[in-house]
């Protein structure tokens, strides 16, 4: 629910170490040998050489004998991708593409970060937009800021990706016809992120996002009450404040804000065996014990695997890392009655490590979801997401899986996945709703932005996006009479939920 504007701080992307009081006192591709596979395609010369195309995406790549661009397109506009998201290099890119029989299709995990992968097909030649009217972009010779034209190539983009417009009854037509007036060719760059901030808040969608690093703007929007939104309404209750408006009361409010997941923190760990040490990871993103009654508690803080994993020099490497770190931990927790995974601090991240978490509590191949994309008024070809078991030990007793509305992204993923393996319970509230990830654009003078695309579809045939995975148990995420009390009235819930399974 948190605006980001202008000057201010970006209370969404501050990530805070969850490790405090009694917790500090208590104190660590699909498969590890990937990076010794061979390509997929042996013969690159007479395969993946040429342009592809990937409609649901605004695509295109030209992918050559030695290196390969990309382009974002919309109906009318071609630009040059040069965002982070999907820099990689020309061996990791190759590698990651499996061609059909014909030659004429593949699909491509864009370098292992697309899980299971984004369908493209052979095209001719790259449209003629992208030939004869590729927009100049900032830092380029010829580049002219042209604020119309980026309105409307914010707009078509929207127009032709954006997948949830019904879920809040946005009429993205009547939104152009609202704006498009207040844009003109002496509109600055402050006022134009104003009107996109203005465009996409009625979307409530936390994986739409807006950055411009130039004027320090930022804007994110969520449908859902977060903790940290929770924590802000306090702040301005305790202090009889309307809003935040001094860069002194938003240092405060952090201040508060970290004193009150520090407190949780402590409330989790007094659940916990007392006597024993709690173990943490090298980052602090993952942190494993047991109660005195003999459950397991694991909690995951994030799915991003650079964030759980620091060493290591490639994704195959972090990947074989992370697997020894999960081999560890089911081993440390395989003689416990039952588990409680705790999930309800986790922003996201990776779908492919939810995967990998995933094929350790599971003995047989399980249908974990499936996935497709917004094509324009259809959707691409469904596919299906099989986890296998992996691993020494796979834990296969009982789990409870707690949730919260911070629950987001690859943490929801991870939920659905839950939600297809037998003993198993979520608990707590229904996660974030944004399950969807991210499709990153830009445009020519420099803004970034993101929409969402994709359908995720449980094994069961249901779609959560906007209303989050739902819960068998619902209990309250720490309200304040619950700080208050010390108690933890979700980890109760999965306590007394793993006791009726034994």
């Amino acid at each position: 629910m948190i605006h980001i504007k202008g000057n201010t701080l970006g209370i969404n992307t501050i990530k805070w170490s969850l490790l405090a009081g009694s917790i500090a006192l208590m104190s660590a591709c699909n498969d590890s040998d990937s990076k010794n596979k061979k390509p997929l395609i042996p013969d690159i010369e007479k395969t993946e050489i040429g342009i592809w195309s990937a409609p649901a995406y605004g695509w295109m790549f030209d992918i050559q004998n030695s290196g390969y661009k990309i382009y974002q397109t919309s109906s009318q506009y071609c630009q040059e991708f040069k965002l982070d998201e999907l820099t990689m290099s020309y061996d990791s890119l190759i590698n990651s593409i499996e061609l059909s029989d014909d030659k004429e299709s593949l699909i491509s995990t864009i370098g292992g970060i697309k899980i299971p992968g984004v369908e493209m097909t052979r095209e001719l030649s790259l449209p003629n937009n992208c030939i004869d009217n590729l927009l100049k972009q900032q830092g380029e010779d010829g580049y002219v800021y042209n604020p119309e034209q980026d309105f409307e190539i914010f707009w078509q983009n929207y127009k032709e990706y954006y997948a949830f417009f019904n879920l809040e009854n946005v009429n993205w037509d009547e939104t152009y016809q609202t704006y498009v007036t207040q844009v003109t060719a002496t509109t600055s760059q402050e006022e134009l992120f104003e009107v996109f901030a203005q465009m996409i808040e009625p979307l409530k969608d936390f994986h739409v996002i807006l950055e411009n690093e130039a004027i320090d703007a930022e804007f994110g929007v969520s449908r859902k009450l977060e903790m940290h939104d929770i924590a802000l309404a306090e702040y301005l209750d305790i202090n009889d404040l309307e809003e935040i408006d001094t860069q002194e009361q938003l240092f405060d409010f952090f201040d508060y804000y970290q004193q009150q997941v520090s407190l949780e923190m402590e409330i989790i760990g007094s659940y916990l065996v007392q006597d024993a040490d709690v173990e943490v990871n090298e980052t602090e993103t993952l942190i494993w014990s047991k109660t005195d009654d003999n459950f397991g508690y694991l909690y995951i803080e994030s799915m991003e695997l650079s964030e759980i994993i620091e060493q290591g020099d490639t994704q195959a490497d972090k990947l074989a890392l992370l697997e020894l770190q999960l081999t560890k931990i089911f081993t440390d927790l395989k003689d416990t009655q039952g588990l409680m995974i705790d999930v309800r601090f986790n922003g996201g991240g990776d779908d492919f490590v939810s995967q990998k978490i995933m094929s350790y509590l599971i003995e047989n191949k399980i249908h974990a979801y499936s996935k497709q994309a917004r094509l324009g008024d259809a959707r691409t070809e469904l596919q299906k997401v099989e986890i296998h078991p992996k691993g020494n030990f796979l834990y296969s007793k009982p789990i409870a899986l707690l949730t919260s509305a911070d629950t987001s992204s690859a943490a929801e993923i991870f939920s659905i996945a839950m939600r297809a393996r037998d003993n198993s319970a979520l608990i707590g509230q229904s996660t974030g709703g944004g399950l969807s990830d991210i499709l990153p654009k830009s445009l020519p003078h420099g803004l970034e932005y993101s929409i969402s695309n994709e359908f995720y579809i449980s094994h069961d045939g249901l779609e959560f996006e906007g209303s989050g995975v739902p819960v068998a148990i619902e209990q309250p995420f720490f309200t304040k009479e619950q700080r208050t009390q010390e108690k933890d009235l979700i980890i109760e819930a999965a306590i007394e939920w793993l006791q009726s399974q034994s």
